[in-house]
């Protein structure tokens, strides 16, 4: 007999048409093979920006709404990487946000390679 063990509310999450998150079944093999999870992403000069879906929910009880977006920026091989860039990480709790938060962080960057 296979048990099955579903966390409630649940641990991860698809994002809908919407990017509304749409909690899963983990035991479920398939949940992950269609999930779109990029959100923006662009290479300028030597870095790389990206945003994106986060199938946890990265508030860790921390906050009432989810956090289910994440901008980093990558060095991609640059000969002297910024300091400033360094790291940089961003959480958003909702796509209109993450969109937001895309273009500082490639303004920062854009900036910075000039």
């Amino acid at each position: 007999m296979r048990v099955r063990v579903i966390a409630k509310p649940p641990l991860f999450f698809i994002p809908d048409e919407n990017w509304e998150p749409v909690g899963v079944d983990i035991l479920d093999d398939n949940w992950w093979k269609n999930m779109k999870m990029v959100v923006e992403r662009d290479t300028i000069g030597p870095y790389l920006v990206s945003t994106i879906w986060l199938p946890l929910n990265h508030n860790f009880g921390f906050s009432d709404k989810p956090v289910h977006f994440e901008t980093m920026i990558f060095d991609n091989g640059a000969k002297n990487p910024s300091e400033e860039l360094d790291g940089y990480q961003e959480r958003y709790t909702n796509v209109k946000e993450a969109r937001e938060g895309h273009k500082v962080a490639k303004a920062l960057v854009e900036r910075l390679v000039k």
